[in-house]
């Protein structure tokens, strides 16, 4: 009996970390804006697997909302841009799969920091669109 207290006192006790609309659409954004992007790098003779390019485009969203989160005051368009020049993990291979990777990455930076700095009204728009369907994956 207590050890079942304890363990329903410890699963209501631990934060709730349910996304919100937001938090989805953003992520629904991000999906979408990386897989029409590697679909249109690869439509320009990319020779790097739709898989590889979604990869290093999903990265690049995930290492911006680190480093946002960690620095919040980072979280500006200047900040991002600032970001995106210095700190993709794929600017310096030279090599033309290099150079499509760093494009890729650059494209989920630039969609989650979009979604960060967005005003409220903004941010509205993008959830509407989302349950509107309109960051589907086709």
């Amino acid at each position: 009996m207590k050890y079942s207290v304890f363990i329903a006192a410890a699963m209501l006790s631990q934060p709730v970390l349910a996304e919100t609309d937001y938090d989805k659409a953003v992520s629904a954004y991000i999906e979408y804006n990386c897989d029409y992007n590697a679909k249109s790098l690869i439509k320009e003779e990319a020779k790097i697997p739709y898989n590889d390019l979604i990869e290093a485009c999903k990265k690049g969203a995930a290492d911006i909302k680190k480093f946002i989160t960690d620095w919040p005051d980072f979280g500006t368009n200047d900040g991002i841009m600032a970001f995106q020049d210095t700190v993709a993990p794929y600017a310096k291979e030279a090599s033309a799969e290099g150079a499509y990777k760093n494009q890729i990455y650059q494209y989920g930076v630039g969609s989650w920091g979009i979604g960060y700095i967005q005003s409220p009204a903004a941010k509205a728009n993008t959830v509407k669109q989302w349950k509107q369907g309109k960051f589907k994956v086709k």
